[in-house]
């Protein structure tokens, strides 16, 4: 897999409707909830930006909130040019799922030639440099996932699994496997390929699931080479009220 100079486009995905943390989340988008004095989305945005190899972004939200992500990127003081995707849905009852979404804005992103995506989930806060995975993905010409040691013993059905071998290729992907067998998982950021809008096509036609993106990487890394690198700082995954409560409290 060759990764061509031509700029990465990221992807946020901030669709979802994160019913876990209502009746915070009913009327505001997780993505938009505040910590450290500035949202969720907005952060991650500046993070992204600041890696210099990415051109442009697409954000997917969905119908319920999509005014207020119109208001946002209208106050957004970043440099990054963004592009909103409206998947439509105002039911929590009824979501595309993370990966349908990802699918409709890679289709409705303005047209470009495009050296790579980022991917990163809309509910991420972490404080780590983004630039050295960017730069393993360009030189090395492989798809690069985010990792963390899990606490043993891991819990079943809670984390995915991600097995390595010597050289950090990935040779096993499971999302959220009954019994764990490492104590490796990734994170919802990826760098991944040009190729990514044409192998989605393909995962979806399957009939595959549609929600978590770790079904995405489960059946990805039997398709294109993927790569484990471990990152170094402080990162919350937002999707209940208790990890909220302890990114508020780590970010101030």
């Amino acid at each position: 897999m060759t990764i061509a100079r031509t700029g990465l486009r990221a992807v946020f995905l901030a669709a979802g409707f994160g019913t876990r943390m209502y009746p915070l989340t009913r009327d505001k988008a997780k993505p938009l909830l505040q910590v450290g004095g500035e949202p969720l989305l907005t952060r991650l945005v500046r993070q992204v930006g600041e890696c210099g190899e990415v051109t442009d972004g697409v954000v997917v939200v969905n119908g319920r909130f999509h005014d207020d992500f119109v208001e946002w990127r209208e106050g957004l003081g970043t440099g990054l040019p963004l592009t909103l995707v409206n998947d439509r849905v105002t039911d929590d009852r009824a979501p595309l799922g993370a990966i349908a979404d990802l699918a409709l804005a890679l289709r409705e992103a303005t047209p470009r030639e495009v050296g790579g995506h980022v991917v990163v989930a809309g509910d991420n806060l972490f404080d780590f440099d983004l630039r050295p995975f960017l730069r393993r993905f360009l030189d090395r010409g492989r798809g690069q996932l985010l990792l963390r040691r899990i606490p043993r013993p891991v819990p079943p059905r809670r984390y995915n699994e991600v097995a390595l071998d010597e050289g950090g290729g990935v040779v096993s992907f499971r999302e959220k496997p009954d019994e764990p067998g490492t104590e490796l998982a990734a994170i919802a950021v990826y760098f991944l390929p040009a190729e990514l809008p044409s192998l989605i096509d393909e995962y979806l036609a399957t009939g595959a699931k549609r929600d978590a993106p770790g079904y995405l990487m489960e059946w990805l890394h039997r398709r294109i080479p993927l790569e484990g690198s471990f990152f170094d700082g402080a990162w919350f995954d937002i999707g209940n009220m208790e990890s909220f409560a302890q990114a508020r409290v780590a970010f101030g």
